[in-house]
Parts: structure tokens; sequence; C-alpha cells
């Protein structure tokens, strides 16, 4: 099923990475990649053509042995549910696309420069992430084939209350943001729908073998690894979808200067400036600000954020400081120092849920991993504890 949709995404992809290459190391876009004037964008150009004409030729020529042997028997279906999230996920990558592309076509039909800015993506990336999120808690609640209200209202029932209780909890907490307090619900709806169907799949896997949990683990996961997989792949992005929702939603920043002693207060820390020191390095200056962090009247570390001194560069390249934390980290970087260092000026950012974006990226890997984890060879009698399996599947 779908068999020239998936070629065509696959091919799409390729040439996109492609694409992208061709912009930065091209020199079409400002880019630290970017290399200087060689042959280097043409033959990326050429490429990308080579990988258009050829793949979607291809898919064209060969199009007839491509044919669906399957079709969708309704719309309230797993199916209908990786079609639905398939053209969001293309959706994104129009918008994506069109604003990358926009003031690059208006600079080469006007002459004259235009950008896109945050708030185009935010309008329409934003919408389309939520419903991305809400397609993924859905999708593995739906059967194969052909599913019923009946069915759907009963698995969805407990990750809707989950969501709504989240949801309920950021809103009387303060936060004032429906994209955020919505942005959390989903996230907890995908890793409560997806989290529920891996204890349901142990559960029954346990029933039916009488073995242990830990068993029925390692047992469900290796006879249906691509499931699984999926099932925490999309945990994983449940994780990383709040952590961004946290970071969009509650960063904070401040610019102060300060003098040598001088204290700042910021997100709850307590921020003295202790003075400025220069390290001499053969290819570089270094000059670094020693900023000691408090808490309710304790010392509990400090930053040190520097700015670089090249030779022949024209500015200064400045390093930051971070401190981390489980949920919030401390940002600071030096902005400039005045005289011989008794005065500088700082940014201090409040940057939530950072860590945990790396925590969910992890997770999907080992869910991709899993995934892609090659299965034993069978044996005879395999095909029928596989069917077995799926079937205690399908009636939990």
């Amino acid at each position: 099923m779908l068999k020239v949709w998936n070629l065509s995404l696959i091919v799409g992809t390729f040439a996109l990475t492609t694409f992208g290459t061709f912009l930065t190391r091209g020199s079409i876009l400002s880019s630290v990649h970017a290399f200087a004037q060689t042959l280097v964008g043409p033959l990326y150009l050429g490429m990308l053509v080579v990988v258009l004409v050829g793949g979607f030729g291809l898919i064209a020529a060969r199009s007839w042995r491509l044919r669906s042997e399957g079709h969708f028997d309704a719309a309230l279906s797993r199916e209908s549910a990786f079609l639905a999230n398939n053209l969001v996920l293309l959706g994104l990558t129009f918008v994506i696309l069109l604003g990358t592309i926009f003031p690059l076509a208006v600079e080469a039909i006007t002459g004259r420069q235009s950008s896109v800015g945050g708030p185009y993506f935010d309008q329409t990336t934003i919408p389309l992430f939520l419903l991305l999120l809400f397609l993924m808690g859905v999708g593995p609640l739906l059967p194969w084939r052909r599913g019923t209200a009946e069915q759907l209202w009963r698995r969805v029932t407990v990750p809707a209350v989950a969501a709504a209780l989240v949801m309920a909890t950021t809103a009387l907490l303060g936060m004032r943001s429906f994209v955020g307090v919505l942005g959390f619900g989903l996230a907890t709806f995908v890793a409560v729908a997806n989290g529920d169907e891996i204890v349901r799949g142990v559960r029954s896997y346990a029933r039916a073998t009488g073995a242990s949990t830990p068993a029925s683990v390692v047992g469900v996961i290796t006879r249906n690894r691509r499931l699984y997989g999926g099932l925490v792949a999309h945990v994983g992005m449940a994780i990383a979808a709040a952590a961004v929702v946290a970071s969009a939603t509650f960063l904070t920043q401040v610019e102060v200067a300060l003098t040598t002693g001088q204290q700042a207060r910021f997100a709850g820390y307590v921020l003295t400036y202790e003075g400025q020191r220069t390290i001499r390095q053969p290819q570089r200056t270094v000059l670094v600000a020693d900023v000691s962090v408090s808490r309710d009247g304790k010392v509990v570390g400090s930053v040190h954020p520097s700015l670089n001194l090249y030779p022949g560069a024209s500015e200064p390249i400045g390093t930051p400081s971070i401190r981390y934390g489980a949920f919030a980290d401390l940002y600071t970087s030096v902005i400039g120092f005045e005289g011989d260092g008794g005065r500088a000026t700082f940014r201090f950012f409040d940057e939530h849920g950072v860590l945990w974006l790396w925590v969910g990226g992890a997770v999907i890997a080992c869910g991709g991993l899993l995934a892609a984890w090659p299965s034993r060879r069978r044996r005879p009698g395999a095909d029928r504890r596989g069917a077995r399996d799926r079937e205690l599947t399908v009636v939990a």
C-alpha cells in the first residue's frame, strides 16, 4: 500500500537535503558553512537535478510494478492516521521551504532584499506541529483496516483525561499562553496513549504465557520490534515536544550592566560580578568575566562567560557560560567590558526544558534502533506464534 507515495517521499527527502546543502555550501545563503566562490555550488545543483530526474523518473517508469495491493477500508483506521501524519509532515516541509526560498526568489526577480522572520514560521508551523502531536496520540489507538467510534472512545478516554488534567493544572498555575497549555496537554496525550499501548501489550503477553513482567516486556518487544519501537519513539517525541513548549513559554532574559562586586537578581538567583581576568593564548586573547551564583543566601556555583579576541577579527566573539539544572538552565553571556574590566554588560537567560529535549531525542533514537534491529530467523511454527501475538494485541 502507498508504494509510490513512500518512494516519492524518500526521493524528495534526499533531494531536499541536497538542496539545503546547495543553499549553504553554494553561498546562496550567508552561513559559516559556506565555501568561497568555487565550483561546489554548481556541482551540488547538478547533483540535485540528477536526483530529481533520476529518482522520480525511475518511479514513473516502474509505477506499473508499484501498484498498491491494498486499499483504505475506512477513514477511522490506523492506515488513515498514517496517511494524515504524512500529509501534515509534508505541509510542514512546504511552509518551511517556502519561508526559506521566498526571499531568494524575490531578490532574484526584483533585486530587492527581503526576509521572512519568526512570526511567519510561528503562525504556519505551530498549528501543524500541534496537529501532528494529536495524530501521534490517536494513531496507535486505532485498529488496522477498520475501527469504530466506540473502540476509539474506549481507548482514548484515559489519555484524554490525563491531558485535560495537565492543561487545567498549567492554567491554574498561571500559564496564560493558549498554545503552551495546549502543547503540554497534547504532549501528555501522546505519552499516555503510547505508554498505555505498551503496557497493554505487556499485560496481554503475561496473561497468555504466565511469564513475569520483565520477561513479558522482553518477549512482547522481541516479537514485534517495529510496533513497540514506534511506540517508544512516540513517547520520546512527546518528551521532546513538552521540552520545546517549556523552552518557548517560560524563557526569560534580562540585560544588565554591573561593576565589580555589584549584584543582580534574576530567576531566583543572585548574580555577583567578581571581576575580569585575561587569558592569553597563541591564537587568541580571552577576556573572562567571573560571576558567582547564589540562591537563598548560599553560593551554588559560578559562571564564566567570555569574549574571544582573534588577530585580524573585526569584533570579539562571545562564548556563553551555562549552569545546568534538571528543569532549568542559567545561560550567561558577556556583551562587553568597560575600562579595565571594572564594569561589564551581561545578558542572562533562564531557559527551561533543554535537558529534557536531549532526553526525548535519546528515547526517540532508542525507539528507532529497536524498530530497525534485525529479527531472529523464523523457525517452524513462528508464523503461528506471531499471529497469536498479534491477535493478543488486538484483543487487548
